[in-house]
């Protein structure tokens, strides 16, 4: 983002002294106007690269400084979409009051870019939905994951990302899906063979011990009857499980910032863990259990990790 501080009165009251240049395309152009004024803001016009840009929505809030009967607080919001900010212009009846010249300013489109401009009122599911499957390992799970001893069984793999991470290593794995449509449009070829799919009950389709080592990365949160699940896991394994959730202690962490990670939002989780919960519930099944945090982030210098990991020895 880029700010530009600016201090242009069109009169006592009508004044604009802040501009903002946002990264997701958006640009916003505070100021204040009593409530007195008679100043139309359509005598307004914005710039971008020398093309006008439509002013989309203007809103007013609370500005302490500007005492009046009402908030004075002036907002103008315009929206870019992706291109480079290479010179900017507001004009005030085609009198330049704030220009910026030599500029370089990437500007992308946003994600859920339809929250920010959508006509629709939208429902949980529309906002906290679920996306296609995973086609990436995370870095940080697939360092853990690559010194488990084979054979290794993904339980919930997806479209094979992880197993994929684990031949390209050298190490002979499996995976486990509940035959759905986005998995049997995802799966490719060569992954199919590896794959049992299957209708998502249990017991699942394994014998005892089957496997030297099992990972359920991101997958313990979706699965309404998870303690039946854990114990699956322990059931066929002989050696280790590797599993990954997201962090729910985020959220306190996060909470003074006024901030939830979206991941912990999303449609389909119906179980929330924290170390300490997900500590006591892994020692019901497992020998020994070994945490571990993954995925650094920073919001407005809170420092915090998106999820946890755990390694657990099977008795």
């Amino acid at each position: 983002m880029r700010a530009f501080l600016v201090r242009r009165p069109i009169d006592g009251d009508l004044c604009f002294d802040e501009l903002h240049v946002h990264n997701c395309g958006l640009i916003q152009i505070h100021g204040w106007q009593r409530h007195c004024s008679t100043r139309p803001l359509s005598n307004l016009s914005l710039y971008v690269n020398g093309e006008p840009i439509p002013i989309f929505q203007i809103y007013r809030y609370e500005r302490p400084d500007v005492p009046d009967a009402l908030p004075s607080g002036l907002c103008l919001e315009a929206d870019l979409g992706p291109q480079v900010v290479r010179s900017l212009e507001l004009l005030w009846e085609d009198c330049s009051i704030i220009a910026a010249q030599n500029l370089q300013i990437e500007c992308y489109e946003p994600h859920y870019h339809n929250l920010r401009r959508g006509e629709e009122v939208l429902a949980r599911k529309d906002v906290y939905c679920f996306g296609p499957p995973n086609s990436n390992v995370h870095p940080e799970i697939a360092a853990i994951a690559v010194c488990l001893r084979p054979v290794v069984l993904d339980f919930g793999c997806g479209i094979g990302a992880m197993i994929r991470t684990l031949i390209a290593n050298g190490i002979e794995a499996r995976g486990i899906e509940i035959d759905r449509p986005a998995i049997n449009e995802g799966l490719a070829a060569e992954m199919r063979p590896r794959v049992t799919l299957y209708d998502g009950s249990f017991p699942v389709p394994f014998g005892d011990k089957t496997f030297e080592s099992v990972i359920c990365s991101e997958v313990l949160e979706h699965i309404p009857q998870y303690e039946t699940a854990l114990g699956e896991m322990a059931r066929i394994c002989r050696g280790q499980v590797f599993i990954t959730v997201p962090d729910m202690s985020t959220i306190p962490l996060l909470h003074k910032h006024s901030v939830v990670p979206w991941h912990l939002l999303e449609a389909t989780h119906v179980n929330f863990f924290n170390q300490t919960s997900l500590e006591k519930l892994l020692k019901k099944y497992f020998r020994s259990v070994e945490f571990y945090r993954i995925g650094p982030c920073e919001i407005n210098g809170t420092s915090y990790r998106e999820s946890l990991a755990a390694l657990c020895s099977v008795g």
